[in-house]
């Protein structure tokens, strides 16, 4: 991947968490193409925007930003699902993302980060 591509990628990612008051981030990477999905699916009509990164432009993109996401650094390893919403439970409550439902599905408490100004894990 090219430099410009990376920043170009970069500066979206920084601008999505901006746009959303949270997000979530899972695992997804054992998922097949049916789970997949059908997880999209229900994020799409829960208003829940999914998008999978790089960890490394990730950590990039955190560490450009105001707030500090130092305490999510050490998760982020190989590909990442991010979910985005304006609600903190949103992506806990789709159908699709409960694991009691569906089971190999993310739970979508492997990390959470609300604002303003903190990150849990």
């Amino acid at each position: 991947m090219r430099k410009e591509d990376k920043g170009t990628i970069i500066a979206q990612i920084a601008e999505t968490v901006k746009e959303y008051s949270c997000f979530y981030l899972a695992e997804t990477a054992t998922l097949n193409a049916e789970k997949t999905s059908n997880l999209r699916r229900a994020c799409f009509k829960e208003g829940i925007k999914m998008m999978v990164v790089k960890n490394a432009l990730l950590h990039k993109a955190l560490e450009g930003l105001d707030t500090d996401y130092s305490p999510l650094y050490g998760s982020l390893k190989g590909s990442t699902t991010m979910f985005f919403a304006n609600v903190g439970n949103a992506p806990a409550k789709p159908r699709a993302v409960r694991p009691s439902q569906h089971a190999g599905l993310p739970s979508g408490e492997d990390s959470q980060a609300d604002r303003p100004g903190s990150a849990q894990l």
